[in-house]
């Protein structure tokens, strides 16, 4: 079967952008699966209140007087993280109780929001500055 000129490009480059597709996906299934893990192993890490307080303090310092703050970083998205901030602040003042399903349960919807390698690195960095006793966490 004879094939013209169009037909044998839309094929070659058909092919390589399949080829390219699928390392791409394979790729960000890769920073996905590195997330979780890292997130996975910091949920399990022995970590003092006061190292997240630090942390806290630090990071609002930082936050403050950069404006490095990314502009997807909108009210409305300041709005959605209410709710984790809630749940911490309820965590310290009552009896409530941060479940490991409700954990891994979070950390697998929030996995799929890595996506490139600088979500991975600025994850690591966060981790480093909490001080974590599991310092696994952050090595590489």
């Amino acid at each position: 079967m004879k094939k013209n000129l169009r037909e044998v490009f839309e094929e070659i480059y058909s092919e390589d952008q399949t080829e390219d597709n699928q390392k791409n996906e394979k790729s960000k299934e890769d920073i996905r699966e590195k997330a979780s893990k890292i997130l996975i192993d910091s949920s399990n890490s022995a970590v003092k209140w006061n190292n997240i307080f630090s942390f806290i303090d630090e990071f609002r310092s930082d936050i403050v007087g950069d404006k490095r703050q990314d502009s997807t970083a909108t009210d409305i998205q300041a709005g959605r993280v209410v709710p984790l901030i809630l749940l911490f602040a309820l965590i310290l003042r009552t009896d409530m109780l941060m479940d490991v399903e409700d954990t891994y349960k979070f950390i697998n919807s929030v996995k799929d929001q890595f996506k490139t390698e600088e979500h991975l690195k600025v994850l690591k960095r966060l981790l480093r500055k909490m001080n974590l006793e599991n310092k696994s966490l952050t090595n590489d």
